[in-house]
């Protein structure tokens, strides 16, 4: 009690050099705590960062794949006794292992192997006992069609509208070809090609449903990465075709940026207002109540669940009354936008 009095009878001088009283250990065993759960924090934080990166870049992989030009084989099969095996074209997707019947496990390979016109399936399992002989020729085309998915088929003769037939052999068979291709998308008349199929079957294409065409056999590094550039850019490009299983994501992307825009001109005037008066204006009351309620509401509920009733209700149910039914109806957009700017005011 006596050294409390003295040392608050100190000069302020004197107080401020005297040393401060240590710390007790329970302070000192709860900053460690503190620091430990702030490096556990940390490194909470950089392993979902480091997760989110490897999935992003997981994704990424994946997908740019698909537009990477893949060697096409051609595999012969083993046929019965006596009898000549099977040959087809294809890209090789994956190959895994399965079991058998008898529980033995078997290697087996599957083929991208498209034409699905000729009747048969786009993708082929074979068994790897099954194959004598697999090779990669020169030659063979892949070709995006309009549709009827993908073609691999070694080209033989372009035949023009007018007759006139270009043999897969001659020098100007590409830069024809290619011409051809330009009047098909333009829409004029361009011709037939006369193709072949890995199994030796002969086919006839329309050059006017013909995109884009390719020999991946034969192209080097820069070739293929030519083909990977034009496959990303018609695919962000593009429409979509084959009810959305083909083509590009165009009018998606073009959609998503027109109706934001919209959003944003119906939220910034009516939600600047109404925060400015709920804010300096509003009296306390049963209205205001509400209205932050249903703020909290949309701030805790996901937007998602918003979007679908507001599609359901505003797009199809009072949109298309007020539009007089189905048949000329105001563009979704304006509703969607109409939606998502009110859920933002």
């Amino acid at each position: 009690m006596v050294a409390a009095v003295s040392f608050l009878a100190m000069p302020e001088s004197a107080a401020q050099d005297a040393p401060l009283p240590p710390p007790d250990a329970g302070a000192r065993a709860r900053r460690a705590q503190g620091e430990l759960r702030v490096w556990l924090t940390a490194a909470g934080l950089a392993a979902g960062l480091v997760m989110i990166t490897g999935l992003l870049a997981l994704i990424a992989w994946k997908g740019l794949a698909v537009f990477w030009p893949v060697e096409v084989s051609l595999v012969r099969l083993a046929g019965a006794e006596g009898a000549g095996g099977e040959t087809f074209a294809g890209i090789l997707v994956k190959a895994q292992e399965r079991r058998d019947a008898e529980g033995a496990l078997a290697r087996e390979r599957q083929y991208f192997t498209g034409n699905k016109e000729a009747g048969r399936l786009a993708f082929r399992h074979v068994d790897v006992a099954e194959i004598v002989e697999e090779t990669r020729p020169g030659g063979i085309r892949v070709a995006e069609r309009r549709q009827g998915g993908d073609a691999i088929f070694f080209p033989v003769a372009l035949v023009g509208p007018d007759g006139a037939r270009v043999e897969a052999e001659a020098a100007d068979f590409e830069k024809t070809l290619a011409a051809r291709m330009a009047e098909g998308r333009a829409g004029r008349e361009a011709g037939r090609l006369e193709c072949r199929l890995g199994s030796g079957e002969a086919r006839v294409l329309e050059v006017a449903d013909l995109l884009r065409l390719h020999a991946p056999n034969d192209l080097g590094l820069a070739g293929k990465a030519g083909v990977f550039a034009r496959g990303v850019w018609a695919f962000l490009s593009e429409e979509p075709r084959e009810a959305n299983t083909e083509g590009g994501i165009f009018p998606a992307v073009f959609g998503t940026f027109v109706m934001t825009l919209l959003m944003a001109l119906l939220v910034t005037p009516f939600g600047i207002i109404a925060a400015v008066y709920l804010r300096e204006y509003a009296r306390q009351g049963l209205v205001v109540r509400v209205v932050r309620i249903c703020v909290n509401n949309l701030a805790g509920v996901p937007s998602i669940v918003f979007g679908v009733f507001g599609l359901g209700f505003f797009v199809y149910g009072a949109g298309g009354f007020i539009d007089g039914g189905p048949e000329q109806p105001l563009p979704p957009l304006w509703w969607s936008a109409a939606v998502l700017g009110g859920l933002g005011a």
